[in-house]
């Protein structure tokens, strides 16, 4: 058994070398001593159309930024026009409709409301909206899905040279 786990293993690590493309992950982006990952929902892939809602886990590398003395904004741009800005909310973010698919920025921009607590800050991230309401909202892209079935193939056939090679060397 030590054998086909191994196997499966290179399997596993062939496909992430391969394909570090499917790799995803939350992007910090910071300002000064301020720093902030961008949440989505629905599933940090918004649909245009349809309410997304933005959630900024901010830290502060000072540790004085307090949400209750922010004035932060929520601000989404097109082709560096702002379409829409709001206040936050006081989960850190707030909702917003893309009308249409594309790119935008979203921004959280933030100062004290008194004193000198924290560094004022702006922090951008790019939004590719892929997805539009209509029939069908369902990401399809069958690029993305080529190297996990690559993977299931290889693997399928490493368990079946596996099992081949136990049937013989028992038998003998």
């Amino acid at each position: 058994m030590s054998f086909l786990l191994k196997i499966l293993s290179l399997v596993y690590a062939f496909s992430i070398i391969i394909f570090p493309s499917l790799v995803t992950a939350h992007v910090v982006k910071s300002d000064k001593s301020i720093g902030a990952v961008l949440h989505i929902d629905p599933d940090d892939d918004p649909i245009a159309g349809e309410k997304s809602t933005f959630f900024f886990d901010i830290k502060d590398k000072s540790g004085r930024f307090q949400e209750s003395n922010c004035k932060c904004k929520l601000i989404v741009k097109q082709s560096d026009i702002v379409i829409y800005e709001e206040l936050f909310n006081r989960s850190g973010g707030g909702t917003f409709s893309f009308p249409e698919r594309g790119v935008y920025s979203v921004s959280a921009v933030g100062e004290p409301i008194s004193g000198n607590t924290f560094t004022p800050f702006e922090l951008s991230y790019n939004i590719r909206v892929e997805r539009g309401v209509g029939k069908n909202t369902e990401k399809v892209n069958i690029s993305n899905r080529i190297p996990f079935v690559l993977t299931g193939v290889i693997a399928s056939l490493f368990l079946f040279i596996f099992i081949r090679y136990k049937i013989v060397h028992s038998i003998k």
